[in-house]
């Protein structure tokens, strides 16, 4: 496949990874259930990230972090939400994914080795 196609389909070279993450936050109220989504959004956005996903009624946040521009969220990137729903008194358990492709298929075409996975549970 040419240059010009790999980038336009964002395949090859120009493959963008990201991850999913998954959480269950404590039954408190809905207004810290908010606030959390909120800290955490902050949190995903300083880092050039994007964040879509959702929160259900029953306190489980579920969704992909990729880059906000062209390019890929880091294991550092990663890491750094780890870190965040570790430290969360809101977050009961978690886990989240490893980078994978954020285009094309959300795991027939993983970046194998990178990343880390991780479930938590009180």
């Amino acid at each position: 496949m040419k240059r010009r196609l790999r980038k336009k389909k964002r395949l090859g070279e120009f493959r963008e990874l990201g991850f999913s993450i998954q959480a269950q936050l404590s039954s408190s109220s809905k207004e810290a259930r908010l606030a959390f989504i909120e800290r955490f959004v902050d949190a995903v956005e300083r880092r050039a990230l994007l964040f879509g996903g959702g929160c259900s009624l029953d306190g489980l946040l579920e969704g992909f972090v990729m880059p906000r521009a062209r390019g890929s969220a880091t294991v550092e990137d990663l890491e750094a939400v780890l870190e965040l729903l570790q430290s969360a008194p809101e977050v009961t358990s978690f886990e989240v994914g490893q980078l994978k492709d954020a285009w094309h298929g959300l795991g027939t075409r993983a970046a194998k080795g990178l990343g880390t996975s991780a479930a938590v549970a009180p």
